[in-house]
């Protein structure tokens, strides 16, 4: 059944998938039938020569990393070249990487989570200089492409700079570049800044200069452009934990010039004055209810 699974699944195209193959291997590992594994393996290794697709070979990465780690409870001990079949996922899916210029918005989360989990994986195995020459090459090609999405470029900068391959100056000038460049206009911006901050979004407390940067841009901008990508900045800062934006907020009030806003506090209240207090708030959100401002 497990193999009639593989070879007519649902979906046609996951025949064709190595993550689908590598799942199914994984499937047969926990329910005992070592025999089909060893078959299924075999697929596996065909598709991972073949497949096309980033996200599918990034995935069979991981779960062969999985794998490999795992074969004593698994009782996987009789699958061979588990980390070599890895690391041949890891070189296809590398090579792929300049294509993720293409990805289409619907893909761009994916294709980004799949871009982390690369970097990620791997360590499991041993990050050797040639994987991340390899890696790294790749990434720069996808930077530096014309005409790339923007969020997944923003991305392959942020996890480039956080390698140490771009210093400040070659992120500043891709940041300063998809802000101000005509290409993609102001949604070419905010999707690099998006893609950046997902993974890098430390470069707003390390480079004040982005900050910098960010607030020239919002300042040029009339009303009307503002609003119209107010969303899209949004959902680019959506990734910042509440520390981390309150950290973000300080560095904007102090490059602003403005005074830090200090909370009141007030150590002799007795237990009634906080009902009391309580009680006034209450019946100040409703009456601004009533009047139609909240």
């Amino acid at each position: 059944m497990l193999l009639e699974r593989f070879l007519k699944p649902d979906d046609p195209s996951l025949a064709r998938r190595a993550d689908h193959a590598t799942r199914l291997v994984v499937s047969a590992c926990l329910m005992g039938l070592h025999d089909l594994s060893v078959e299924l393996l075999d697929k596996s290794r065909t598709l991972i020569a073949e497949d096309h697709s980033f996200e599918s070979l990034v995935g069979a990465m991981e779960l062969l990393i999985g794998l490999h780690v795992s074969r004593e409870p698994l009782e996987a001990r009789h699958l061979a070249g588990l980390d070599r079949m890895a690391i041949a996922a890891f070189h296809r899916a590398c090579y792929l990487i300049p294509e993720l210029a293409a990805t289409p918005e619907s893909e761009e989360d994916a294709v980004i989570d799949a871009l982390c989990t690369l970097s990620q994986a791997i360590l499991s195995l041993g990050d050797l200089p040639e994987h991340r020459e390899l890696r790294w090459s790749r990434l720069k090609l996808l930077a530096n492409a014309p005409n790339a999405n923007p969020v997944v470029q923003g991305a392959a900068v942020g996890m480039l700079f956080g390698d140490g391959e771009f210093d400040a100056d070659e992120l500043l000038k891709h940041l300063r570049g998809s802000l101000h460049g005509t290409s993609g206009g102001e949604e070419g911006g905010t999707g690099f800044l998006r893609g950046l901050l997902r993974t890098a979004r430390s470069v707003l407390w390390q480079l004040p200069e982005c900050v910098d940067m960010l607030h020239e841009l919002l300042r040029d901008w009339d009303e009307d452009r503002f609003v119209k990508q107010l969303p899209l900045l949004r959902f680019a800062f959506a990734s910042l934990t509440p520390r981390e934006c309150d950290q973000l907020a300080k560095i904007v009030a102090d490059r602003s010039g403005l005074t830090p806003f200090t909370i009141p506090r007030f150590d002799n209240w007795t237990e009634q004055d906080i009902l009391t207090a309580a009680r006034i708030n209450r019946l100040t959100i409703e009456s601004l209810e009533r009047d139609g401002l909240l």
